[in-house]
């Protein structure tokens, strides 16, 4: 089986969580599609914690 994934991230994180969805093919050793996959991730810019 073979895997390839697609998901355009940005260079630059925002404050609030933004949703990307990331995208995979498998494909057997005949290059048939036997499954789809999308994951969803919600990705924002942490703060820095500064310690007393």
């Amino acid at each position: 089986l073979t895997a390839e994934s697609h998901c355009q991230l940005p260079d630059d994180l925002q404050e609030e969580p933004v949703s990307y969805i990331a995208h995979a093919l498998i494909r057997d050793q005949a290059e048939e599609i036997v499954a789809e996959i999308a994951v969803t991730w919600r990705l924002a810019k942490v703060k820095a914690q500064t310690e007393a």
